[in-house]
């Protein structure tokens, strides 16, 4: 059931992939789409990494999965924002 909400929400925002990779999930964002990756470190601070098109949160405790959740929604926030402001 968690992996479908993933998977679902991460089609919803557009992600090319997101993949659990060790102690870390790898999440693979799409090159054209514009991402204030500023803001996303803002909110999810010392908790995240960036790499070329990809972003990379650490699974920490039991609470990774509700992690995972609240920056796939951050992401969906980011993503709506730029829609609004690129059509005017």
């Amino acid at each position: 059931a968690f992996s479908l909400r993933v998977k679902l929400k991460a089609e919803r925002c557009g992600l090319r992939s997101v993949v659990v990779d060790g102690k870390e999930v790898v999440l693979r964002v799409d090159p054209e789409r514009y991402l204030d990756t500023e803001e996303l470190m803002r909110r999810f601070a010392g908790r995240l990494q960036l790499a070329p098109n990809k972003l990379r949160l650490g699974k920490q405790g039991e609470g990774w999965k509700d992690e995972l959740m609240s920056m796939l929604e951050s992401l969906a926030d980011l993503y709506s924002r730029d829609r609004i402001t690129t059509n005017a």
